[in-house]
């Protein structure tokens, strides 16, 4: 991952033009890359990459544990 959204977007599609999707475990390390610029705008990234199927994914950007606990609620409904 690279932290400009076009690119994560079609790096997450190549393995499944050449795998079968249900032999295929996605995990996307960004290593911090994705600028944070608001919660929301990180949420609607990190819900089109779940939507390219995107198993795990480690360190998007630079979180605090309260960032991370609100991003979380808005992508995944946890800690409701």
């Amino acid at each position: 991952m690279f932290g400009i959204t076009e690119v994560d977007m079609a790096l997450t599609r190549a393995p499944s033009q050449f795998l079968w999707e249900r032999d295929l475990f996605k995990w996307a390390d960004a290593n911090r890359a994705i600028s944070l610029k608001s919660i929301d705008e990180l949420a609607i990234i990190l819900e089109g990459l779940t939507s390219r199927r995107i198993d795990a994914m480690e360190d998007p950007a630079e979180l605090t544990i309260g960032t991370v606990d609100s991003l979380t609620v808005k992508v995944c409904g946890f800690f409701r």
